[in-house]
């Protein structure tokens, strides 16, 4: 069913989602931390921005994206949905113990993601094995700030990982292999954008486009023990703390949900710890746990494959068929271009199909460090492209 809403008013909810919940109060926050006892966990009594978003006609688009879980959760995620019949989620990675390179595993999958979505947006629709090598990238971040990873914590710059780190996948590239090539070569990202506060629904367009958004998140005990059902949340051993956390962790997103019975809104994420971690290598966390002033989103395209070898009995590409006609020889040059260091006896390319272009990303909320593309596309548009999905589900306990 296509049904055609006009999206443009959910940033504005915004700045109105709270008016008529003056009643509501929030409890003091425990001197002690008390993990949930179950998935029900409501976590602390505040006002949640975002969550009275989930209303209205606006809603309702995102809404038929969502499936609902045998635990009664509204969830939409690529890890159960393929755009174009096509997969366009990374494998999962693993970073290792003690090596704290979350963020750039984290850039690596969100640039294979959006190489994916390209590739899955094309006519006919295709698919990418491009993957990026992590452990380079990180030596290229070692060379270009002259210390070791880890080393640089020192000088307590809380994004300089994040900062370096896009500027490099922008201007230098990361080391990159395909089959396609037989070998490995730089692939560069074509624009970044860092995105200040965005609100709940805001992110869930751009996940509901198979956008890729990377974050951070809080990293306690509560997120190593997480399982494969429970949505995480960071609970401060003491209130004077607030919502900070000594340690961070950079993931990708996929996807969003909301809690039944609490209507919480959470988001699915995608880590680097390996399959083992709680959802096969998946977490969720609720929205209002992540750091919302360190979100980024990129763009990235397939580089070109490399042109076929030339004969140089046939002018055409080798690829041609064996029943095309000859290609006549071109005519004699006339004497009054002979000289002409203009003319060239290689005939032209034939013209290639453009990379897919599209427009600016919406609501951003700071400035970008480059032009960023992306399609309009409404959520009914992309649940029209979205299929594959299983029905059938069932969660992996460990």
């Amino acid at each position: 069913m296509e049904v055609n809403v006009d999206l443009t008013f959910i940033i504005k909810l915004n700045g109105h989602a709270y008016k008529n919940r003056k009643e509501q109060q929030p409890i003091p926050k425990t001197m002690e931390r008390k993990p949930p006892q179950d998935n029900k966990n409501k976590g602390p009594s505040q006002k949640i921005e975002g969550k009275n978003e989930l209303g209205g006609s606006g809603w309702e688009a995102f809404r038929q994206l969502m499936e609902t879980m045998p635990n009664g959760n509204l969830e939409f995620s690529w890890v159960r949905a393929h755009l174009h019949a096509q997969n366009i989620l990374p494998a999962v990675r693993d970073q290792g113990i003690g090596r704290p390179t979350c963020v750039f595993h984290a850039l690596c999958a969100a640039a294979e993601m959006e190489i994916r979505r390209g590739q899955a947006m094309r006519d006919p629709p295709s698919t990418s094995d491009i993957t990026f090598d992590a452990e380079s990238f990180v030596i290229d971040f070692e060379r270009e700030i002259r210390l070791s990873i880890g080393e640089e914590r020192e000088l307590r710059l809380v994004d300089r990982r994040e900062d370096v780190g896009l500027r490099l996948f922008r201007s230098n590239g990361v080391v990159a292999r395909s089959a396609d090539w037989g070998g490995e070569q730089r692939v560069r990202i074509a624009s970044y954008r860092v995105h200040r506060y965005l609100n709940f629904l805001q992110v869930a367009r751009f996940l509901s486009r198979g956008r890729a958004v990377v974050g951070v998140i809080p990293a306690g005990d509560e997120l190593i023990e997480l399982g494969a059902a429970e949505i995480y949340q960071f609970y401060p051993l003491e209130a004077t703390y607030g919502r900070e956390a000594d340690t961070t962790h950079m993931v990708l997103f996929v996807g969003f949900g909301v809690q039944d019975g609490t209507g919480r809104p959470y988001l699915v994420f995608e880590s680097s710890t390996g399959t083992g971690f709680a959802d096969n290598g998946f977490g969720r966390i609720f929205f209002d746990q992540i750091v919302r002033e360190r979100l980024y989103t990129l763009t990235a395209e397939a580089p070109q494959p490399p042109p076929p070898p030339r004969s140089c009995a046939d002018p055409q590409s080798s690829s041609s068929s064996a029943t095309s006609p000859p290609v006549p020889p071109p005519p004699p040059p006339r004497p009054e271009d002979l000289g002409n260091s203009s003319s060239s006896a290689t005939p032209a390319l034939p013209p290639q199909r453009p990379p897919f272009q599209g427009h600016g990303d919406p609501g951003s909320s700071s400035s970008s460090a480059g032009p960023c593309s992306d399609e309009v596309l409404d959520p009914l548009t992309i649940a029209a492209a979205i299929d594959g999905r299983p029905r059938n589900f069932h969660w992996h306990c460990y």
